[in-house]
């Protein structure tokens, strides 16, 4: 498939609003807009975002629950030329202030103001409160402007603000309106915030012509597939999960279901398959790619040894794997994944320390991947490497091997020595064995309560080094 020409985000989204006014773009319980209603809160806020002195280059923080309104300002921030960062509200209150002062917004908008002390704050009824008379508002025409700052999760270190592009947000609507199988004037299902990775979908299902439905306070997953039949639904896998883990429900199955975040076990897909047939796409990418670095399409999951898979290279995206050398390895052999693409970041906002990832014109994502006929599995990251040489080893494949759940292993002060967490003597026998396979050596054990995961549920590596 061959990409379409690249176009500005904001360009994009006015585009698709203008395609079909009369139909809903956004639900959420009770609430709902049209297309021609976005379109026109859009103009409006742009003109208010401006009588309240944020110009090109500015910041916005937005620090709110998830609602449909969250994706409107984050578009007129885009056609203002403004960054958009959004920031969960349900974090404690010392990492809200963590994350607000390196964005230097030059307004937040959040309906708790003692939430952002020390910032200029508006809440939303005021910032809306100016957006009633129709204006035009055209699209700020800078491609290489920083219209969305994120947040990286940090679990590879502190988190780090992530400069994407209007050019760069437009490209990665693009690829995921034409890679993506979308059914006919999809209704779309986002069972994630919208503020999040899965608000990279909004556009593109505007683009299809069809709705997006978020939850409302009180509406449960099962009650929206079975109030939209036939829906798509977007969703990370612990939601899912606990969709799949509930047996008294029998929701109506989606037509797709894209998933992302983490692969899905052979028992997950065939579960899946049984309920709903052959609809799960998973779509992987970075903070710095937002999800558009591999695709997984639903009949590639009919393949027992394609179904775990990351899946094939985005159309327009091209990848390496290579050693640490910065050398490509042979396919199968696990090395970093670089990628190149329209849909890159343009660099880090913060820390200070953080250079950009960049080799030429490579991103070096950190995963450490194995290729296979074309398709990407992933081994686990770079900063947890076991060995280095002559081939990269990574811890994930021989915990699985392992088969306990309750052992994790991280790299030793030496490369190929390995130190063994563990909730059982028995674990650490049996992994001393199998790390003799691998040419490794166990340097010690460490014997814990519990083995702490992420809320993604793989383990969490950088709570068990601090605590080491």
């Amino acid at each position: 498939m061959t990409p379409r020409p690249p176009a500005g985000f904001g360009s994009l989204a006015l585009a698709a609003l203008d395609a079909t006014p009369d139909r809903t773009a956004l639900r959420q319980g009770s609430a709902e807009l049209t297309y021609a209603q976005v379109r026109a809160q859009v103009q409006a806020l742009v003109v208010r975002l401006a009588e309240l002195g944020l110009r090109p280059g500015d910041t916005l923080v937005q620090l709110r629950g998830n609602d449909l309104w969250q994706w409107v300002v984050s578009v007129a921030c885009a056609v203002a030329g403004i960054r958009s960062c959004s920031i969960p509200a349900t974090l404690p209150a010392g990492e809200v202030t963590e994350r607000i002062t390196p964005a230097a917004p030059a307004l937040v908008v959040t309906d708790d103001v003692s939430a952002a002390t020390g910032f200029r704050t508006i809440t939303l009824t005021d910032l809306m409160a100016g957006t009633t008379r129709p204006t035009a508002a055209e699209p700020d025409h800078e491609p290489g402007r920083i219209v969305r700052l994120a947040f990286t999760s940090g679990t590879g270190g502190p988190p780090k603000g992530v400069e994407l592009s209007a050019a760069a947000m437009g490209a990665v609507a693009a690829a995921c309106a034409d890679a993506v199988p979308w059914p006919r004037t999809p209704t779309v299902i986002c069972a994630e915030s919208v503020s999040g990775g899965f608000g990279n979908m909004v556009l593109p299902t505007l683009m299809h012509g069809g709705t997006v439905v978020l939850p409302a306070p009180g509406e449960t997953l099962p009650g929206l597939l079975n109030a939209n039949p036939g829906a798509v639904l977007l969703v990370m896998p612990p939601t899912l999960r606990a969709l799949l883990a509930d047996r008294t429900l029998s929701p109506a199955p989606p037509s797709l279901l894209v998933y992302s975040g983490d692969t899905l076990t052979a028992e997950e897909i065939d579960r899946i398959h049984r309920w709903a047939g052959p609809v799960l796409c998973g779509v992987y990418g970075q903070v710095e790619v937002p999800k558009t670095i591999a695709i997984n399409l639903p009949e590639h999951h009919l393949h027992p040894q394609r179904a775990g898979a990351l899946g094939r290279p985005f159309p327009g995206t091209d990848w390496r794997v290579v050693d640490l050398d910065g050398r490509d390895v042979p396919a199968g052999q696990p090395g970093e994944l670089w990628v190149r693409s329209a849909s890159v970041l343009t660099g880090y906002a913060f820390p200070a320390t953080a250079a950009p990832p960049f080799s030429g014109d490579w991103l070096r994502t950190g995963d450490i991947c194995r290729v296979v006929e074309g398709y990407a599995f992933h081994e686990g990251r770079i900063e947890d490497v076991l060995a280095r040489r002559p081939a990269l080893v990574c811890p994930a494949p021989i915990e699985r091997h392992l088969g306990t759940g309750s052992i994790a292993l991280l790299p030793g002060r030496v490369d190929g020595s390995v130190v063994a967490v563990t909730t059982s003597a028995a674990d650490t026998e049996a992994a001393r064995e199998e790390l003799s396979a691998f040419g490794l050596t166990l340097e010690r054990s460490v014997d814990v309560d519990t083995i702490p995961r992420t809320w993604m549920g793989r383990i969490d590596r950088r709570r068990l080094r601090s605590v080491l």
